[in-house]
């Protein structure tokens, strides 16, 4: 595929290591020449310096020809514009968006060929919280995923026995290839995760350091099931998240202080979640954390070389933001609805949704969900139109071909 990237940064660099492994044809655009420079000196890539929504760098960048744009700025409304320019001038077949702001998110009627033509946009915040929700509420996770639109859940532990989960009989836990990842059935009410997880249920207090979006999406999405205390330096950034969680307690000071964090009683903490943009502020605040009694705590870290230095006795759970939209927007660039990789410590796991364009590939897949059911395919071997199959692999997916046969389609999604 001939690909366009917008943007030079991180997030940008592991898209493009990942891209590159399959030969695919990349373009880099960007106005920072310095960022444009590191990349192109570690990868064989074309790199334009330019504003990346003009008409005359898209022209540069032979944007004609290109199969899709990959617009990952920090700007929403420069990544919006990108995707029009890439849409009416050189009719690019897919628009790929990066855009935070839940103002635009929520307001699907704005994005369509007669609109804003972006075929899929990535909210990297909303899947940042996704994720976190996932590992609060799975005690001694290292992973945790949706699947099947939320009906399944994927959960990867350190070492794995049955006596992590507790289901009723109506439901069953599966074990891919003896591996420590069990999945099984999401059950559709407010009590799912105390039937599954007891000790989710005894989840009373959460410290979280930084008030940002994620936060503001994860108080959002766990609100309802314990005290949450936030701690963030910005007066402005607090009043701001006061004005929108007006029922959770917000302390404006360093969360990497130990005295503050003393104070807020971190000891009789469940978790403790340093969700900044400041890596050095989040590890030295989730080591402290930790070391002081708080149960658990977790850091994101944004330069991926922390994600090895640090010990797992310091922190329990390291978590990089970009390698969680990487799998979104790749798993999106070539599949878009049909497909989805999940990336574990020990695999990955591919679902696969049968619809009436879908090109089911010729090999079995492990399980197969329907009507809320989960089964070994050992067990039943017919696939139907809305079926989900899924697949167990240690094979990285970019060497996967049967993958990239799979029938795509053009029609608008959110993830």
């Amino acid at each position: 595929m001939r690909i366009i990237i917008l943007g030079a940064n991180l997030l940008t660099t592991l898209l493009v290591d990942k891209l590159s492994k399959s030969n695919h044809l990349i373009t880099v655009i960007d106005s920072q020449l310095t960022d444009l420079n590191k990349l192109s000196e570690d990868y064989e890539i074309k790199i334009i310096h330019a504003h990346p929504s003009y008409p005359d760098s898209l022209r540069k960048a032979n944007a004609e020809e290109a199969d899709a744009i990959i617009a990952i700025t920090p700007n929403d409304e420069l990544n919006m514009i990108a995707c029009q320019v890439a849409h009416s001038i050189f009719k690019v077949p897919l628009k790929i968006a990066r855009i935070s702001s839940s103002h635009y998110v929520v307001r699907k009627e704005l994005f369509g060929n007669n609109d804003l033509p972006i075929d899929v946009f990535i909210n990297p915040e909303k899947i940042i919280a996704r994720s976190l929700k996932c590992l609060i509420m799975a005690p001694g996770a290292q992973r945790a995923y949706d699947l099947c639109n939320g009906q399944l859940k994927a959960i990867e532990y350190a070492s794995f026995s049955q006596e992590h989960l507790t289901l009723d009989n109506q439901h069953q836990i599966f074990n891919p290839a003896n591996s420590n990842i069990a999945i099984f059935p999401s059950i559709h009410n407010d009590d799912y995760f105390s039937l599954i997880f007891p000790e989710a249920a005894k989840i009373k207090k959460i410290i979280i350091g930084g008030a940002n979006e994620t936060t503001g999406q994860l108080i959002e999405a766990i609100g309802d099931i314990a005290h949450i205390t936030v701690i963030e330096p910005s007066h402005e950034k607090c009043l701001i998240m006061a004005k929108k969680h007006p029922n959770i307690t917000i302390i404006c000071e360093e969360f990497s202080n130990h005295q503050i964090l003393l104070q807020e009683n971190i000891n009789r903490s469940d978790w403790f979640l340093a969700l900044s943009d400041d890596d050095e502020n989040n590890l030295i605040a989730a080591i402290s954390a930790k070391k002081l009694g708080c149960k658990k705590s977790l850091s994101l870290t944004y330069r991926l070389h922390y994600l090895t230095i640090i010990e797992p006795n310091q922190v329990d759970i390291l978590l990089s933001p970009q390698s969680l939209v990487l799998q979104s927007i790749y798993a999106r660039l070539f599949n878009q609805n049909y497909v989805r990789t999940y990336d574990f410590n020990q695999g990955t796991l591919i679902c696969i949704r049968v619809t009436d364009n879908t090109k089911v590939p010729n090999i079995d897949p492990d399980y197969i969900f329907r009507h809320h059911q989960l089964t070994s395919f050992k067990v039943d071997n017919r696939v139907f139109k809305g079926d989900y199959l899924l697949y167990f692999t240690t094979i990285d997916t970019y060497q996967l071909e049967w993958i990239k046969e799979i029938t795509i389609s053009n029609e608008t999604s959110q993830y």
